[in-house]
């Protein structure tokens, strides 16, 4: 019961997968709710197996729990740069890895295609920038570019079109 999340979580990361919903507008409410079941189950098998010093095992859970929600993702929303749809079934986003209080907003950015997998987005990385901003989709009927501005002020171009097939 302890481990159940836990598991969850890395069969997820050992298949790279992840939930549907985590680059939608409003992920954060989703996760947080998905953070908060994996929280009483932890607690519940803390509550079965430590009797007796549950109430402090709890309050140190639950702080931790607070502190993963508020450090870990910033209560920033939208999780993602920008997103550009291949196809129905296939969608290219750029993803901003730099998470929590210390980290630059440029520091790396990955292309990542997400593929649906019925509750779940099988991802693949397929390119990863660093210390450039402003990065966005730029497409045309035949072509896609990935464009932004480096660390020089300079104008940054990516031709992505052969990745997106």
């Amino acid at each position: 019961m302890i481990l159940l999340p836990f598991t969850v979580l890395a069969l997820m990361a050992l298949n790279e997968l992840t939930f549907f919903w985590y680059f939608s507008e409003h992920y954060l409410w989703y996760n947080l709710a998905l953070s908060f079941v994996g929280l009483m189950y932890v607690n519940f098998g803390v509550y079965m197996l430590f009797p007796r010093s549950k109430y402090f095992v709890m309050l140190g859970l639950f702080l931790s729990f607070t502190f993963y929600q508020t450090f870990q993702f910033g209560w920033q929303s939208p999780r993602f740069i920008d997103k550009h749809a291949v196809s129905s079934e296939s969608t290219l986003v750029l993803v901003n890895t730099a998470v929590g209080g210390a980290t630059s907003s440029n520091l790396s950015v990955n292309l990542v295609q997400f593929k649906s997998a019925a509750l779940f987005l099988k991802e693949e990385y397929l390119k990863s920038y660093s210390d450039i901003r402003n990065l966005r989709f730029v497409s045309t009927k035949e072509d896609l570019w990935v464009k932004g501005v480096g660390s020089g002020n300079e104008p940054f171009t990516d031709h992505i079109s052969e990745l997106a097939q």
